[in-house]
């Protein structure tokens, strides 16, 4: 993807958007595109966290170990985030994901994450908010 393209996406994402320029061109700088196949475990529940990904094409979906069952927790498709949690704090991953199709995304290191939230508070309240969509609204 070039450079534009990347730009576009990152601005366009719940957990990036209304973040200065510079600090999206500094999330840009920091992404590494990697490639997946479909029926691909991307994220394992319960490994370490180290990266917080954006996904740029394909339908990956979300399971995790409840009242212990593996259930369907939800999907995530383009444009979207997921893992801000487990690389905010710093624990293991909340839950699985795998892909449904082939597709692409972009890996945020960790650290560079925490960097760039302190060097741009209005990413971090972005990517803050971005969460609500875990919150049980019953």
């Amino acid at each position: 993807m070039d450079r534009e393209s990347l730009l576009a996406l990152i601005a366009a994402s719940p957990a990036f958007s209304a973040a200065p320029p510079e600090a999206l061109a500094a999330v840009a700088d920091s992404m590494r595109e990697r490639h997946f196949c479909a029926g691909e475990t991307l994220v394992t529940e319960g490994e370490p966290a180290d990266d917080l990904f954006l996904l740029a094409a394909g339908q990956l979906q979300v399971t995790g170990l409840r009242e212990g069952r593996d259930k369907v927790l939800g999907r995530i498709g383009a444009g979207e985030t997921f893992g801000e949690i487990a690389t905010l704090t710093g624990g293991n991953r909340l839950a699985t994901v795998k892909a449904t199709t082939a597709g692409t995304l972009f890996a945020l290191p960790g650290d560079d994450f925490r960097k760039l939230l302190r060097r741009f508070p209005q990413l971090a309240e972005r990517t803050l908010r971005s969460l609500e969509r875990f919150l049980d609204p019953g």
